[in-house]
């Protein structure tokens, strides 16, 4: 397994976080909600001990994704995007190769998805005493639930709603912070300038992690790339009200993975699910356009 699932793996077991590296510990809630899973009937499908652990994290995985995916095709909707658009745009997401490779293994992504995705349905509803509920347990999913500030850019357009934004994150960055106070560690990931520096300079060095990261690319959109492409380019000819801010986002969330001199960054650009797939989309519908104009 990764090497990450392995901690992940330990963490369920019920070893100390003291022997876990940052930022691995602080990741409690999807192994803390698998213990909670009971296992299948012995005999029933002949699982292995493995096999009925890897259920226990599906399960969580399963029910995570069923709500990230609901959560886009909300905030699709709200894009204005039509219904049977909107579904297609959640089933390319839902279907892609990290999402499904990655998702259902020993590891919080699928939770992080729910997490980001359920989070700004309730800030484009301004639901926000709702989402200072929802942060406390979102931080403790994966620390990637704070990239809802961003997000929302997409979503309010005053400084009130800001305000109450920026009050309703602070439960849950407080819970976090006062989690990484009480288990504090000085091994595992450090977000450091030396760190980001490396990670940019990796970009144009060639070796076997620029292959790596150029297969993980690929992957990460396949042949969506061509409408991911296309989607930006018509957002920057017309600008259109919901998704000029994409603008800013996509290009920052592209760099992102570089910047923390992550290998993976497939994994890494699935998060910004809510940005990618409403480009794909707009860059489909551009190209359909133009092919039936031809």
């Amino acid at each position: 397994m990764a090497t990450d699932a392995v901690y992940y793996l330990k963490m369920f077991n019920g070893e100390p976080l003291d022997s876990i590296p940052k930022h691995y510990r602080y990741r409690i809630l999807h192994t803390e909600l698998a213990k909670w899973v009971p296992e299948l009937p012995p005999g029933l499908f002949f699982l292995t001990a493995d096999q009925q652990l890897l259920f226990k994290f599906g399960i969580i995985s399963l029910f995570s994704l069923i709500l990230a995916g609901f959560s886009l095709w909300l905030l699709l909707l709200h894009f204005n995007f039509s219904r049977p658009w909107a579904l297609l745009g959640t089933f390319l997401w839902m279907t892609g190769f990290y999402v499904l490779n990655w998702a259902f293994q020993i590891i919080p992504d699928a939770i992080s998805y729910a997490a980001i995705g359920l989070g700004l349905v309730l800030v484009q509803r301004r639901s926000f005493i709702l989402l200072a509920i929802w942060m406390i347990p979102a931080m403790l999913a994966k620390e990637t639930s704070f990239l809802i500030l961003p997000f929302s850019i997409l979503f309010l357009d005053d400084r009130k709603s800001w305000i109450k934004l920026g009050l309703s994150l602070l439960p849950g960055l407080f819970v976090y912070l006062g989690f990484r106070m009480s288990f504090p560690a000085d091994f595992g990931a450090v977000i450091s300038p030396d760190r980001f520096a490396d990670g940019m300079i990796s970009v144009v060095t060639l070796n076997k992690m620029t292959i790596y990261r150029f297969l993980s690319a690929i992957w990460a959109f396949h042949l969506l790339w061509i409408p991911l492409i296309a989607g930006y380019l018509v957002v920057m000819k017309t600008k259109p009200e919901f998704l000029k801010y994409t603008l800013i986002l996509a290009p920052i969330l592209l760099l992102l993975p570089f910047a923390v001199n992550a290998s993976t960054i497939g994994r890494l650009w699935q998060l910004g699910f809510p940005v990618f797939i409403p480009l794909i989309l707009t860059g489909m519908q551009s190209l359909l356009s133009n092919s039936n104009r031809t």
